[in-house]
């Protein structure tokens, strides 16, 4: 049996700091080393999450790792083992105390590029945010990476390759929206609100000016917004959101994966080591 899994490519920069006050060949993979190693393990916690990072390889100019988080398992999710040939049933718990059941992806770091791949696991969807914490909090606050979706260089450009857009999503700003919804707040019993988000629901058009529209509010009325996103399928038939404010998007494609490659540590390693490729 095959899934389709989606590789996601991220930005992976370093800043200026206490551990990088210059800059020499490979420095990328120099500063990384200043804080893992090679087959070693690490936990951390992140906004009350421990996960754990497993270095797998360091290489020459990559490092390539796995996060994991505890993935619970309670009597109350009703997962339980059926035996094919007796066809008996037991409930599914672990039987070993010393053993938990984890959720896990893994990410590659290009130290030449400084960029990110990572198989997507929406369990662990703050996979960026996660790392850049870890790293800065191991480095004792020395280590500042700039890890975020690739930055898009032309957002009407970018928006226009959507194959199907299907929402716009409008985050209104503080105090312009109270003039704007006092019905409704009165309405709900006059609670109290920031601001308010309104997502539209686009049906599929040949004509694509609204782009244009678009990116001209988020220019002239920025202040009267707090963010404004577009989300559509990619030419991979994936959902891409598209912010205007932030120029932000977080490119991706799809790779098969079957049972015996899943447990190919090299097969996915190289996997996403060419996946840069894709997207150059």
């Amino acid at each position: 049996m095959s899934v389709q899994k989606i590789i996601k490519f991220y930005k992976f920069v370093p800043q200026p700091s206490f551990l990088n006050v210059g800059l020499s060949e490979n420095h990328t993979l120099a500063l990384l080393k200043k804080v893992l190693k090679s087959g070693e393990s690490y936990g951390h916690q992140f906004e009350k999450t421990n996960y754990t990072f497993d270095i797998l390889e360091i290489g020459e100019d990559y490092v390539f790792a796995t996060c994991a988080k505890e993935n619970e398992l309670k009597y109350t999710n009703f997962w339980q083992i059926r035996n094919k040939e007796t066809n008996q049933t037991k409930p599914y718990i672990i039987e070993e105390p010393e053993k938990q059941l984890e959720v896990y992806t893994y990410f590659y770091i290009d130290c030449v590029k400084n960029k990110m791949a990572v198989i997507q696991q929406k369990s662990i969807s703050k996979i960026h945010e996660i790392l850049y914490n870890f790293l800065y909090t191991k480095s004792g606050n020395m280590l500042d990476i700039f890890i975020a979706p690739e930055r898009i260089k032309d957002v009407k450009k970018a928006a226009k390759k959507l194959k199907k857009a299907n929402r716009l999503k409008i985050s209104f700003a503080p105090g312009k929206s109270k003039d704007n919804i006092q019905s409704l707040a009165k309405s709900l019993g006059n609670f109290e609100y920031e601001s308010y988000v309104v997502d539209i629901k686009l049906v599929q058009s040949k004509n694509n000016n609204y782009i244009d529209s678009i990116a001209e509010l988020s220019d002239d009325e920025k202040k009267n917004f707090n963010n404004i996103m577009l989300i559509g399928k990619n030419e991979f038939g994936l959902e891409e959101t598209i912010n205007f404010f932030e120029s932000f998007y977080s490119k991706n494609i799809p790779f098969e994966l079957t049972d015996d490659y899943a447990l190919n540590i090299q097969y996915i390693k190289d996997k996403l080591a060419n996946s840069f490729n894709d997207i150059e």
